[in-house]
């Protein structure tokens, strides 16, 4: 739930979802843009291909950005208003370690060094988030935020069912997490929007973008038989549901 909680679906948040399944971004490295990004040149595909940058690193994530990461960028827009606040989607160039990224004085007050980044950026041109390939749409001080897309899912282990874990790129995938469900029926997701109106399948990049609460109901047993009174020991059964409200949609 902690994860579900901190989702932005209204910024795509979500990759996919259905009933016994989704897939989401989760943020694992965090840092912060100190040298002003040049933008404004050719795009290809709405594509700004090549932005360099110093990231002063918060020494609080997980681990330290990679290459294989896929990139959030704070996008500003005009100082002014705050409609215009998203993120810019993006990876890092090819080729580019920003572990191995030189050393440079940032260009913030703050006295400190960033390394720099080569990330290809995406601008998405979709009303109502347009976002614009002008200087200065990128800040100083800009959070830029890194992540793996992460399922949770049914997942069969044996002859048992379970509430599991899926890491893209991780060795270590397809972990259960809570569970054993009582039978394959025993995990669904319910998803609804902002005014508690139950969103239904199919579920597009358009309907993924209104989810506001998730309802994941549970019917779980337990791992071994017990016996009431007399009767023949068998699993005991019963069902728990989580509400999860999201946290970082857009409220605007």
């Amino acid at each position: 739930t902690g994860e579900l909680r901190e989702l932005d679906a209204s910024d795509g948040d979500i990759q996919t979802m259905d009933s016994v399944s989704i897939r989401v971004r989760s943020t694992r490295q965090l840092g912060i843009v100190c040298t002003v990004p040049a933008l404004g040149g050719a795009l290809n595909l709405q594509v700004l291909a090549g932005v360099t940058f110093a990231v002063r690193d918060t020494l609080e994530s997980l681990r330290y950005f990679a290459p294989a990461d896929s990139v959030l960028v704070y996008y500003e827009g005009d100082p002014t208003i705050r409609s215009d606040d998203s993120w810019l989607a993006g990876a890092f160039s090819a080729a580019s370690d920003p572990g191995t990224g030189a050393l440079t004085a940032c260009t913030d007050v703050a006295g400190r060094q960033g390394r720099l980044f080569k990330v290809d950026l995406f601008f998405d041109n979709t009303a109502p988030n347009v976002q614009l390939n002008t200087a200065g749409n990128i800040a100083v001080g800009s959070p830029i935020r890194a992540f793996q897309s992460v399922t949770y899912k049914r997942l069969q282990v044996g002859s048992d069912w379970y509430l599991g874990f899926d890491s893209l790129g991780v060795a270590s995938t397809n972990q259960p997490l809570i569970g054993p469900l009582a039978d394959s029926l025993g995990l669904r997701f319910t998803y609804y929007d902002s005014l508690n109106t139950r969103l239904t399948a199919p579920y597009t990049a358009a309907v993924r973008r209104k989810v506001a609460r998730i309802s994941i109901a549970l019917a779980l047993k337990t791992t071994r038989p017990i016996r009431r009174n007399l009767s023949k020991a068998a699993p005991d059964t019963s069902r728990v549901t989580l509400e999860v409200a999201l946290r970082n949609n857009r409220r605007f």
